[in-house]
């Protein structure tokens, strides 16, 4: 399938975060930053600590992107986005 026909089923949005201001934590991601006695800004230094040590992650996200025909900076929003506000640990990245 061409990038055209891929294109036609997409919706464009204007850039950038339309949020006045941001949204609330769902209480899940919470109660689990509570309950591992941590912090979003450690969960979030610690992925980013792996993202910059892990040159395979890195690698596979990349590949990944290629594969997809996206920039590879939409993969690491996520991982950082997850691993930030929904994942325990950060180990469970590498898997």
């Amino acid at each position: 399938m061409g990038l055209e026909a891929l294109a036609k089923g997409l919706t464009v949005v204007p850039p950038g975060n339309r949020f006045e201001q941001q949204p609330p934590i769902p209480a899940a991601a919470a109660n689990r930053t509570r309950a591992f006695k941590t912090t979003y800004d450690a969960k979030y230094h610690k992925i980013l600590a792996l993202l910059s040590n892990d040159k395979n992650l890195v690698q596979q996200i990349k590949d990944a992107a290629t594969a997809y025909s996206i920039d590879p900076i939409h993969i690491v929003g996520a991982f950082v986005g997850e691993h930030t506000y929904n994942v325990s640990s950060v180990d469970a990245a590498q898997t």
